[in-house]
C-alpha cells in the first residue's frame, strides 16, 4: 500500500516536471466564437434516464480495458514517447471538423481531430470556447475533465459525447448514476443508521421504565 502510495504520488511529480499535471495543471483556454447556434431549450424537472453502460464499465471501454496497477501504470507513464504515445500540443488549436452545431446540447466535447488534447465548450447560448488539456492528458469524455492518456482511447470519446453532457444543465440531475456497489453500501449504511437510532430510542424507554419502577419501589417503601 505505501509502494503504491509513493508511485501515485511520484507520478504527479513526474507530470508536473513536462508540462502540466492532472492535480492543479493549468487547462489552456482558447478565443471565443459566436456561433449562433441555438439549443433545444432544457426542461428542468424529472428524473435523468439511466447510463448505459455504467460509469465504471464506460471508464474501462474507453480506456480499452481496465485500471492498470500504479506499478504498471508508473512503467507506461515513464517509458511514453512524447507525441507518439500522447499529443504535445503547447496552444489552443482552431478547430478542423468540430462545430457546436454538430451536437445536439450545450456542453463540453473532445475535439478529435487533435487526439483529444483539445476540447471545446458549446455554451447554452452557443458560445464555442476551445480549451487545451496539459501535457501527458488528454480530454475524458465521461468526466469531462483532462486524465491521464492513457485512460482515453479519443476514437471512442463520439460514443460518449452525450453521456454526462446530457446531464450538466438539468438541476438536481448528478453527472453520474451511482453505481449499483455503491448504492448496495449507503442502503446498508442507512439501515445501520436507522437501527443505531432504533436501539438508542430503545435504550432510553428502557432507562425511563427503570426510573418509574425505582421511582414507585421507593415511595411504596
Amino acid at each position: 500500500m505505501i509502494k503504491s502510495l509513493f508511485l501515485l504520488g511520484l507520478l504527479a511529480r513526474m507530470s508536473a516536471g513536462q508540462g502540466g499535471s492532472i492535480n492543479g495543471a493549468k487547462v489552456l483556454e482558447g478565443d471565443q466564437v459566436d456561433t449562433g447556434v441555438i439549443y433545444p431549450p432544457i426542461k428542468q424537472g424529472g428524473t435523468p434516464p439511466p447510463q448505459v453502460p455504467g460509469v465504471f464499465e464506460a471508464l474501462d471501454d474507453l480506456r480499452g480495458g481496465p485500471m492498470p496497477d500504479p506499478e504498471k501504470l508508473f512503467a507506461l507513464i515513464a517509458n511514453a514517447t512524447a507525441d507518439l504515445d500522447y499529443p504535445i500540443l503547447n496552444e489552443v488549436p482552431k478547430q478542423k471538423n468540430f462545430n457546436c452545431a454538430q451536437v445536439k446540447q450545450a456542453g463540453y466535447y473532445a475535439d478529435t481531430d487533435f487526439r483529444c488534447q483539445a476540447f471545446r465548450r458549446c455554451d447554452v447560448n452557443g458560445i464555442e470556447t476551445g480549451y487545451l488539456c496539459p501535457n501527458l492528458t488528454v480530454f475524458n469524455q465521461i468526466t469531462l475533465i483532462c486524465d491521464w492518456f492513457l485512460n482515453v482511447d479519443c476514437a471512442k470519446s463520439a460514443q460518449y459525447s452525450d453521456y454526462a453532457n446530457s446531464r450538466l444543465y438539468h438541476l438536481g440531475w448528478p453527472l453520474h448514476d451511482t453505481p449499483p456497489w455503491k448504492q448496495a453500501a449507503e442502503a446498508a449504511r442507512k439501515a445501520g443508521e436507522e437501527a443505531r437510532k432504533a436501539g438508542e430510542q430503545a435504550r432510553l424507554a428502557g432507562a425511563a421504565d427503570a426510573a418509574m419502577w425505582k421511582a414507585k419501589l421507593k415511595k411504596s417503601a
